[in-house]
């Protein structure tokens, strides 16, 4: 069935009813509209387009499970709203965590040698200037929680989505300290 030409809550019923041409028409087409939204919100392009993959996700994951007297555009972007609610709750807590920022940094490369200690320093220093996003991965990681916790806590459908986003946070973490030994 041709979705293009149907209202959007018509297409949200029928990706409800398990309908997979429906639940893509549904994402394609509420991906630009969650991808201003969260920009309008937060101010940054990047993290907007995380948050808004993070909610379509959730969409694609548990739209069946809306109930039937339940209008399904509103409850995307209720489940959007939530995800930017979860997004500034985890920078509030993020940056009540910074002041320790140096301790994770220990507890990452272990006892003190003149090495880590200068790795201590450095990404002590990087921390500030990492999103939010990858300061909480970090932080979660060196107060040791598990891969499947983290998961959890940020409801993910797998844990290839939670590498996807520590190997993003590896990349911004490297180009932090590439740019800061170069002096920019």
């Amino acid at each position: 069935m041709v979705y293009e030409d149907r209202d959007l809550e018509e297409v949200g019923r029928a990706a409800r009813a398990g309908d997979p041409q429906a639940l893509e028409e549904l994402c394609s087409r509420l991906r630009v509209s969650f991808v201003l939204l969260a920009k309008r919100r937060i101010g940054n392009q990047d993290t907007a387009e995380d948050l808004a993959h993070d909610a379509l996700a959730v969409v694609a994951e548990r739209v069946g499970a809306v109930a039937s007297n339940v209008d399904v555009v509103p409850w995307c972007l209720t489940v959007l709203r939530n995800v930017v609610g979860n997004y500034y709750m985890a920078k509030r807590r993020s940056e009540r965590l910074l002041p320790w920022a140096p301790g994770l940094a220990e507890r990452w490369h272990g006892g003190v040698t003149r090495e880590r200690e200068a790795a201590k320093e450095e990404i002590s220093e990087a921390l500030p200037r990492l999103g939010p996003r990858c300061r909480q991965l970090l932080e979660w990681k060196l107060a040791g929680m598990s891969a499947g916790e983290m998961q959890a806590r940020l409801g993910l459908p797998n844990k290839n989505a939670l590498y996807m986003r520590f190997h993003r946070c590896r990349q911004e973490l490297k180009r932090v300290l590439e740019a800061e030994r170069k002096g920019e």
